[in-house]
């Protein structure tokens, strides 16, 4: 049970920090996922290993659609008019 969310969990904050340290913030979608994560590893003990682990596939799912999205409607680029 415990490699079921340890991994992703694990995952989740390796990449955090990561980003961390090439972008200077973090990302809430990462943050959200940890959050999830460590809710869902309370109850782990009442779950089937199945049910466990399709609720961390989707909950990592999530956390993929979430940060996608957000890159994909960041800051506009700038062009540089000086290069025409």
């Amino acid at each position: 049970m415990l490699t079921i969310g340890g991994g992703p969990l694990l995952y989740l904050a390796g990449v955090i920090l990561f980003k961390r340290s090439i972008h200077g913030r973090l990302q809430l979608s990462h943050l959200v996922g940890i959050g999830a994560l460590v809710v869902l590893m309370s109850f782990a003990h009442l779950l089937s290993p199945l049910v466990l682990s399709s609720v961390t596939t989707a909950i990592l799912l999530g956390v993929a659609a979430w940060e996608a999205i957000s890159l994909r409607s960041g800051p506009p680029v700038q062009s540089d008019a000086t290069t025409a």
